[in-house]
């Protein structure tokens, strides 16, 4: 499947020239990205000033959650330790790049990676392979990339993901509306659900595909199987759009 690609070129030591510490860390942070979420982002939480919000000073919430929550976890139960045969400075190595990694992952940092990612790639035509392209740099990128990857799949899959994802909004949605706050963007079930195709195509027109072009710079395979397959549901969700237009004015 398209979405392979991204876990094929991970693995792939002598592309991406990783150490043994560095490939673990970007695993398990892949893993462990959306431990303890609740289904609330983190504008929810800095709003209700929630439990999650006062302990973590509302700075990249539940990213904070999941790496706290994931390490700690590790760290006081023997039985999931998998650091444990690790010598002290490698389990800190480890450590401070998943933290590094998820904290990335928040979307109010989305833009700063790639951007520092596009400047990395422009320099001197920097690749995978070049001395210029900063490890920890690539690895959020790709972290980013396979947040975002389930637009890379097949239509009905993705499209089911799409509908999920829509759902567990518009939940957060209905929690705003009980303690009497305005509602989130494309958390109104009344006012989005009309939009959700639009708003599909959009994401990937302006998220999705610029991320995986610039990383189809430095990973041929991505360019060649992710990149045509989310210009593939790109063309889907305008047709399902151009649907919801013809059966809104037939009605």
């Amino acid at each position: 499947t398209h979405g392979n690609a991204l876990q094929h070129n991970a693995t792939q030591r002598n592309i991406l020239q990783h150490t043994a510490c560095e490939q673990v860390a970007l695993l398990l942070s892949a893993l462990c990205i959306n431990f303890g979420h609740d289904g609330k982002n983190n504008e929810y939480h800095e709003r209700t000033m929630s439990e999650r919000a006062l302990r973590h000073n509302s700075n990249s919430i539940q990213q904070n959650v999941a790496a706290s929550g994931i390490l700690t976890d590790m760290h006081s139960n023997e039985s999931i330790n998998i650091f444990a045969h690790l010598e002290k400075d490698e389990y800190l190595g480890i450590r401070k790049m998943m933290v590094n990694l998820i904290l990335g992952s928040d979307p109010r940092n989305f833009f700063g990676v790639i951007h520092d990612f596009k400047g990395a790639l422009s320099s001197s035509g920097a690749t995978v392979n070049s001395r210029h392209l900063e490890p920890c740099l690539f690895m959020q990128v790709m972290l980013n990339a396979a947040d975002l990857s389930n637009a890379v799949k097949d239509f009905p899959c993705a499209q089911k993901w799409a509908k999920n994802h829509q759902q567990e909004l518009f939940l957060q949605g209905d929690h705003e509306t009980k303690l009497g706050l305005t509602t989130s963007p494309m958390c109104d079930r009344l006012r989005d659900r009309s939009h959700f195709a639009s708003s599909q195509e959009e994401h990937l027109r302006c998220v999705v595909l610029p991320v995986f072009d610039l990383l189809g710079l430095a990973l041929p395979t991505v360019a060649a199987e992710c990149v045509p397959a989310i210009k593939g549901n790109q063309t889907l969700w305008k047709r399902e759009i151009a649907l919801s237009l013809t059966s809104a004015t037939a009605y």
